[in-house]
């Protein structure tokens, strides 16, 4: 949709096609034109067991070390599962790094919504949302509620989207979409 969902408009969409990428960047999605963003991923199709993770950049390059995030969340089996940092180089989006929560293709794909506040003004970005997949190990459903802030007050124009280790495969899809308040 050109006018996209509930006042939202459809800014970008990505969908990887290049057989396997290092990385997926979106670059020039973070204007003055908006101050709240949303990050649907459908699926993020991994080579091999790994964890979903998230930078932001200004004019293609990503910045590092700045992450403050914490992840919270459960297995199906009702365990809980955790991760959080003060200076991480990327926002984790499972949660911990360790096999119980890498995902892969084709059981584990995550699929993940993002809320993403003021990356482009002068002021702290907060990102907030969930992701869920099914773990790289015994395929439990897992569920993820993030939080993150980056204390700093650089403006924003990229994203860029990752794997902890091996790649993106085909079929990867990521939308952004912008609002204001």
């Amino acid at each position: 949709f050109a006018s996209g969902i509930g006042g939202m408009t459809l800014i970008s969409t990505h969908t990887e096609s290049s057989g396997s990428a290092a990385t997926i960047d979106m670059n020039g999605v973070f204007t003055s034109s908006y101050d709240r963003y949303r990050i649907n991923i459908d699926q993020f199709n991994m080579a091999s067991p790994t964890t979903l993770l998230m930078q932001l950049g200004t004019s293609g390059t990503v910045a590092t070390g700045i992450y403050q995030f914490v992840g919270l969340g459960f297995r199906s089996d009702n365990t809980e599962i955790r991760g959080n940092t003060n200076s991480a180089t990327a926002i984790n989006l499972q949660a911990g790094t360790g096999s119980d929560y890498n995902s892969n293709s084709p059981a584990g794909i995550p699929t993940a919504f993002l809320e993403i506040t003021n990356p482009y003004n002068a002021m702290y970005t907060n990102v907030m949302g969930q992701c869920v997949w099914a773990n790289a190990v015994d395929e439990d459903a897992h569920i993820n509620n993030i939080g993150a802030n980056i204390k700093n007050t650089t403006s924003y124009t990229d994203v860029r989207f990752l794997c902890s280790s091996g790649n993106i495969q085909n079929s990867t899809v990521i939308r952004i979409y912008g609002y204001n308040k």
